[in-house]
């Protein structure tokens, strides 16, 4: 079985840290979503869904090279049933 090279790391206070090789990878998302959502959401508020959700799945990431790609999807699951219930389209 092949693992990622940098396991998730927390910090003293048992925070998620985002490793080095992940770092790229999940400001590509963001910036993804950045564009898809632009008309609809601040990107603040963008952003504040991506990291709340990297932190959701990091805890039980058996995968840890695949969870900057997860947690933009699952992000824009919830960017988009926000808009839904917000009853924004773009």
């Amino acid at each position: 079985m092949m693992e990622d090279a940098a396991p998730m790391k927390s910090d003293a206070t048992g925070q998620v840290t985002v490793t080095r090789e992940q770092e790229p990878r999940l400001a590509s998302g963001g910036q993804r979503l950045a564009d898809e959502f632009a008309v609809v959401f601040a990107r603040e508020t963008i952003d504040c869904y991506l990291d709340e959700c990297y932190v959701d799945l990091a805890g039980r990431a058996t995968v840890p090279g695949f969870l900057p790609l997860i947690a933009e999807r699952f992000a824009r699951q919830r960017l988009r049933a926000l808009a839904h219930v917000q009853g924004l389209t773009w």
